[in-house]
Formats: C-alpha cells, sequence, structure tokens
C-alpha cells in the first residue's frame, strides 16, 4: 500500500496531467486504505476495552461474593 504511495510520490509528473491524475489517485488510494486500517485498529481497541470494563465487573463481583461468603462462614 505504502509501496505504491512512495512511487506515486516519485514520479515526475511535470507538465503530464495523466501521471499527475495517476499519482493522484494512487496516493489517494493508498491513503484511504490507511484511514479504513485506522479505523479497524480503533474498532478493535474499542471491543478489548469493553470486554476489559466487562471483566474487571465480574471481578469485583467475585470478590464480593467471597467477602460475603467468608463473612457468613464466620
Amino acid at each position: 500500500m505504502l509501496d505504491t504511495a512512495i512511487a506515486a510520490l516519485k514520479t515526475s509528473v511535470a507538465d503530464d496531467d495523466v501521471k499527475k491524475a495517476e499519482a493522484a489517485a494512487a496516493i489517494d488510494k493508498t491513503n484511504r486504505g490507511l484511514k479504513n486500517s485506522l479505523n479497524n485498529v480503533l474498532t478493535v481497541r474499542a471491543e478489548l476495552g469493553t470486554q476489559l470494563s466487562e471483566l474487571d465487573s465480574l471481578d469485583s463481583l467475585g470478590s464480593e461474593r467471597a467477602l460475603g461468603q467468608a463473612q457468613q462462614d464466620e
């Protein structure tokens, strides 16, 4: 993905509208791909955050129940 954009940036586009358009299209495509990749990372990060929050809640609930059991056993 980045290789295509780098190659487009290295291409001489002086006085050639076709090459300018091709270079712009390659850079735009790379930009869209990078945005999509970042969105995927952020989606996974949000999902993991939610799951970690659920685990923390369950851990707290388990600790409370264990404490309650210990107090009942006394």
